[in-house]
């Protein structure tokens, strides 16, 4: 069992135990958990999956939302709400213990890892060298040696 929370539980129990958050907000809790990783791998991988799940929504909210949030009324923020169909966010508001994560959460993790798998397989081979005149087949493609 692991000792650290994965991304997907971490970006949950942070927006049920804060309310939502931008981007850069979710960012700063990278120390406290080392899963969110960079805020490339955040953004790119972790909070687009999740969105892809249909476990948190990103959106404008309206300037009586703002004001409520703690933000000033006018300000161009998008922030990242959870979906309340999928998630109880009373669970999550204290970091719940592996055995007591939903599968939907499970899910995601797994995928997350299936895409980083995924992403080290289809690396490009390097080009080997060729010989003058030499024609070789590399990903579907003939190629020439011509000089």
């Amino acid at each position: 069992m692991s000792t650290q929370p994965s991304a997907a539980r971490a970006i949950i129990h942070l927006l049920s135990k804060l309310g939502p958050q931008t981007t850069q907000q979710l960012h700063k809790h990278v120390t406290e958990f080392p899963a969110l990783g960079s805020s490339t791998y955040l953004k790119r991988k972790v909070l687009v999956h999740m969105k892809g799940q249909g476990l948190i929504t990103k959106r404008k909210p309206r300037d009586e939302e703002l004001t409520q949030l703690g933000y000033p009324a006018g300000a161009q923020k998008w922030l990242w709400y959870l979906n309340p169909k999928k998630i109880d966010s009373e669970k999550y508001k204290n970091m719940p213990h592996e055995d007591e994560v939903d599968d939907v959460i499970k899910h995601v993790d797994e995928g997350l890892i299936k895409k980083a798998d995924k992403e080290i397989v289809e690396t490009k081979p390097e080009r080997e060298e060729m010989d003058h005149g030499e024609e070789k087949r590399i990903n579907g493609r003939f190629f020439k040696k011509l000089f």
